[in-house]
């Protein structure tokens, strides 16, 4: 339960601010439209954007 808070107030709070400062385009409504995006653009390293699983 705890970690779906968190998942849920870093999409709701710091991915949008991330995403503003980067000055990027677009509306990401989803959670992971928007870590997605900031994979995309190198804001966020991929294996961070998969969860760890990619090591």
């Amino acid at each position: 339960m705890r970690f779906s808070k968190l998942q849920n107030a870093i999409g709701a709070k710091l991915l949008p601010s991330v995403l503003e400062l980067t000055k990027e385009p677009g509306d990401y409504p989803a959670f992971i439209d928007k870590l997605n995006r900031l994979e995309k653009i190198g804001a966020i390293p991929i294996n961070l954007a998969e969860g760890e699983q990619g090591q």
